[in-house]
């Protein structure tokens, strides 16, 4: 039997909402109708989400997991190295993005975070891979892009030695035919073998090359350095390459 007093003191929004919160039945009270009402708020808040599917910021109790920093890392990675086209982005020639621009695309595929979720995954990305601008109003891959962007970062003597990490099943081919940037800018070399071996063990069975990066350089081969500390240079040539 309907309660006709507790409907005629709620809205018909609010009478159908509850209706579907309690499986077509109907509340034994006002107060657990408002209730209802109440905790169905929450959880859309809690999901970014408003009646009139606007999007606002999410809401954050608990420090972030793990997980949820590697979510966020591989989108940034998708969308300011390789794709921005997926949530229709715009990068400058630079390869900067605008911060709120960023965030609200992403809310809008439902794959939001908040602006302090950005700076954590940003601060705390083991591979320092993407940076700020001074006010952290735009946001860049350090390097890694396969678009055309121009990081504008001046040429930079290396140091004597640079190192590579790759793969047995890469090896062969490397000492034939040298380093080649494939579908990135550039080749990506690290400043000591331990870095580099972290970078051939997400690949396979690392295998560390060793780069005479000091003698390309007298030799006119230009080198960069990405605000992360990753060398970048066009091409290492395998004479320049031991193991």
């Amino acid at each position: 039997m309907k309660n006709n007093r507790t409907e005629v003191l709620l809205t018909e929004e609010d009478q159908e909402e509850i209706h579907r919160s309690l499986k077509g039945n109907y509340p034994k009270s006002l107060k657990e109708g408002r209730d209802t009402i109440r905790n169905n708020k929450k959880r859309k808040e809690e999901y970014a989400l408003k009646r009139n599917n606007d999007i606002k910021p999410l809401k954050r109790t608990a420090p972030m997991r793990e997980i949820e920093k590697k979510r966020i890392g591989k989108l940034l990675s998708l969308v300011l190295r390789h794709k921005p086209e997926t949530i229709n982005l715009t990068l400058d020639e630079n390869g900067w993005a605008n911060v709120d621009d960023l965030i609200q695309k992403f809310q809008l595929k439902k794959s939001g975070f908040t602006i302090k979720d950005l700076i954590e995954v940003v601060e705390t990305n083991d591979k320092q891979r993407f940076s700020f601008n001074m006010d952290k109003t735009k946001i860049r891959a350090n390097q890694g892009h396969s678009i055309n962007v121009d990081l504008a970062l001046p040429p930079i003597e290396p140091p004597e030695y640079l190192y590579h990490g790759t793969t047995t099943r890469s090896v062969s081919s490397i000492m034939k035919g040298g380093i080649s940037k494939v579908s990135r800018n550039h080749v990506h070399l690290s400043i000591d073998k331990e870095t580099a071996t972290k970078v051939g063990t997400r690949h396979g069975v690392p295998v560390i090359l060793t780069i005479r990066s000091g003698q390309m350089y007298r030799d006119g081969i230009l080198f960069f350095c990405a605000d992360n500390g990753v060398w970048l240079t066009e091409h290492v040539d395998v004479k320049y390459i031991s193991r």
